[in-house]
């Protein structure tokens, strides 16, 4: 049991956000496109960090998948239009 667990938390990345909903626009369409280009797999919107919208949390089917969208799309969550 102890495995998916460890697996749930890799499979999850807490991207940082600017711009409240027009960054997490900007995170998603880069994101649509590394799955359209098969290179993740599906993802899936979680909740925000906090009541400012300073950050989203995005669950990934696999770690590797997390891992890749991570390095690929983190600083340009962060960045301002």
């Amino acid at each position: 049991m102890e495995v998916g667990v460890s697996n749930q938390i890799e499979c999850l990345v807490t991207f940082p956000v600017r711009s409240g909903i027009f960054g997490v626009g900007r995170l998603a369409s880069r994101l649509t496109a590394l799955a359209a280009s098969h290179q993740i797999g599906e993802w899936h919107i979680g909740h925000w960090v906090d009541w400012r919208h300073t950050g989203i949390r995005i669950n990934f089917d696999t770690a590797a998948d997390a891992a890749l969208a991570k390095s690929t799309c983190y600083e340009a969550a962060a960045a301002t239009a």
